[in-house]
Parts: structure tokens; C-alpha cells; sequence
């Protein structure tokens, strides 16, 4: 894993800093790895740069649109780039929430439910989300907003990603970085990881 890129179409909006998707590319490489689902951004590190010739050359087969931005890799990017294996290519990222945000409660008081994918977007990136896709946004029994966004994901999803389990309830939906923490000890997720690295052999 010599090089990695992060774009992201990014703007702010009344202060606050959103999100729509991120695309992580390795190692300049335009094989396809997988796709993953977050509850927002968190902490996306720096971003902003304008991006240079070889990246807008990239990019632009993602739409040529002027809201993309170079950032630097985040310690979640890094770990979404472990659980597809540390393989050369890129990976899409989607968010129920566009807010960059670190503190989930604090953002879910505040702004979260304010910047959430409409239903259009959703579908739209429904229909761009190619197996395999990990759906990291962890449990939401509670979150009464997210999680009819989450269950609609789940339903389109769910068949062609076949370490998902059937009921929707049945599945953690570990983020990324706990996927691999829990991974080492735990062979249900040890299974979904192997499952995620072996789609693109």
C-alpha cells in the first residue's frame, strides 16, 4: 500500500462541513474493490486541496463534477482498506449522514438529521453499489431516522452480500475499525473479512 488518495465530494453548508461520498484509491489503481456503507464521514482528515491532473483524470469516470477534493487517508480509511484485503484499487464510500462529524451524539443532537441522504440519493447510490459491500454503520435499534435509510440499503443489498444474515436485526453492521479489532478473536467476523477479501482474487 504505497500510495493512497482520498477524494471526496466535499462543501460547507451554513458552517458545516459535509460530505456526500469519498472514493479511496491505492496505489493509482482503477480496479474495482468493493463499496461501504458508514453512519457519516466522522473524522475524514484534512481536506481541500485541489486535485491535480492524474486524480481529475481518475475522478472524473465518478462524474465531472467540481465539488470534488484531495484529503488525506483517515485511520477508518485505512482500516476499510484493510478489511478488502490491502489490495491495489479504489473503494467507494456512502454515508446516511453527510456531516463530518467525530462525536455521533453530539452530531446527532445538533446536525446529523439535518444533512441525511435523501431518498433519492439513496437509491442512486443503490444502484452504483457493486458487490462487495460492507455495511459498517453499526446497530441503530433506536435511531428512529437513520434506520429506515439503513433498512432500505439492507433490503437492496442483503442477497448479493451473502455474509449478511436474512433479518436485518440478526447483524451487528461493525464499523470498520471494529470489524478488525474483533475480527482476531471472534470467527463469525474473522469469516465476513475473509468474505470481503476473496471477492476480487
Amino acid at each position: 500500500m504505497e500510495n493512497v488518495n482520498v477524494y471526496s465530494q466535499y462543501r460547507i453548508e451554513k458552517g458545516i462541513e459535509i460530505i456526500y461520498q469519498s472514493i479511496i484509491q491505492i496505489d493509482f489503481s482503477n480496479e474495482y474493490l468493493g463499496t461501504v456503507y458508514l453512519r457519516n464521514p466522522g473524522k475524514a482528515e484534512y481536506i481541500g486541496d485541489v486535485i491535480d491532473m492524474f486524480g481529475r483524470y481518475f475522478i472524473d469516470n465518478f462524474g465531472n463534477d467540481k465539488s470534488w477534493f484531495y484529503g488525506k487517508p483517515s485511520v477508518t480509511d485505512k482500516k476499510i482498506i484493510e478489511i478488502f484485503g490491502n489490495k491495489r484499487g479504489y473503494i467507494r464510500v456512502f454515508y446516511l449522514s453527510n456531516v463530518k462529524e467525530t462525536d455521533y451524539d453530539s452530531a446527532n443532537k445538533t446536525k446529523m438529521r439535518k444533512f441525511l441522504q435523501t431518498p433519492e440519493e439513496i437509491e442512486q447510490n443503490i444502484k452504483l453499489s457493486k458487490s462487495p459491500v460492507y455495511l459498517g454503520w453499526d446497530k441503530m435499534n433506536e435511531d428512529h431516522k437513520l434506520r429506515p435509510l439503513a433498512e432500505k440499503i439492507f433490503n437492496a443489498l442483503v442477497d448479493e452480500n451473502t455474509y449478511l444474515k436474512k433479518n436485518f436485526n440478526d447483524n451487528q453492521f461493525l464499523h470498520p475499525m471494529s470489524l478488525i479489532r474483533f475480527a482476531k478473536k471472534n470467527k463469525e467476523y474473522n469469516d465476513i473479512l475473509k468474505w470481503l477479501s476473496n471477492q476480487n482474487q
